[in-house]
């Protein structure tokens, strides 16, 4: 029987893998520790301004510990059901966790660079009708009790040397001069606006009535929106109401609280411009 002829060609040499998987999963893990260590830095510097270089490098030694600490957490996890069981797993496992983390640290920071500076259009968008004040920027809509109630130049001076020390903040005064009461429209803006922010808002907003007596004073919040309410008398006699709503902004824009204060010789007389404050943006 015959056998089978050999081929006398020459295997040609067996091809490799361009790398180590298991090499790659470990650099990836360690570039994104090093990139969530450094997101942890401006994260802190954002928050404390002005603590120096130690600081700084506090900040990164504790941020790549607790993301260090965080990994070997997860690994024990899946160790412990039984998913992970080669170096390569782990590595995988590692790098998985710190760009789930990553992409947390990335959504901060870019919320750390929406631009809350009011700008001059935003300042000049106010739009005033017989009947009604609205701001297509800012999303709000009130009524105008009457067309007594003009602008004030002197009050907007004050209001406005007010808020000069805050960029973030603008406000329009309107002035009816044969009663002397007024409306002040207010609006803050924030990189976004949830309930924490909110009350914190309500909390320094209650500091500047410190010297009134308060008759009603409610903060609400139910699911993404909010609501403040403030009733108080002036040592002089008049009575302040004021209204203040959460607002979201465009995309990239952020978010805003706007508030519509009254001041009146009977309590609630223009109640129908607090109660009137509406939203455009939802």
């Amino acid at each position: 029987m015959t056998s089978p002829l050999r081929s006398s060609v020459p295997p040609g040499p067996r091809e490799e893998p361009s790398g180590d998987p298991t090499l790659i999963w470990w650099t990836g893990a360690l570039i994104l520790l090093v990139v969530n260590s450094l997101c942890a830095v401006v994260l802190a510097n954002a928050r404390e301004q002005g603590r120096g270089t130690a600081y700084a490098i506090g900040a990164a030694l504790g941020g790549a510990l607790f993301y260090v600490i965080v990994c070997l957490v997860v690994y024990g996890i899946a160790r412990l059901i039984g998913q992970v069981r080669t170096t390569r797993g782990r590595a995988r496992l590692y790098c998985f966790t710190l760009g789930a983390l990553f992409l947390g640290n990335a959504a901060a920071l870019a919320g750390r660079f929406v631009n809350t500076k009011v700008t001059a259009a935003e300042r000049r968008g106010l739009e005033v009708t017989k009947d009604s004040i609205r701001h297509s920027g800012f999303g709000f809509a009130l009524p105008l009790p009457s067309a007594d109630y003009l602008p004030s130049p002197e009050m907007q001076r004050r209001l406005d040397s007010a808020f000069a020390a805050n960029p973030s903040m603008v406000g329009w005064v309107f002035r009816d001069s044969g009663t002397g009461q007024s409306i002040v429209i207010m609006v803050a803006k924030m990189r976004r606006v949830n309930e924490a922010g909110f009350r914190g808002f309500v909390v320094g907003a209650r500091r500047g009535f410190k010297v009134s007596k308060f008759l009603s004073d409610t903060v609400t919040w139910r699911g993404d929106e909010g609501e403040y309410r403030l009733d108080v008398q002036h040592p002089s006699g008049v009575y302040i109401s004021m209204r203040c709503l959460p607002v979201r902004l465009t995309v990239g824009a952020g978010g805003a609280i706007v508030c519509v204060q009254a001041t009146t010789a009977r309590l609630h007389e223009l109640e129908s411009v607090t109660s009137g404050l509406t939203l455009a943006h939802k």
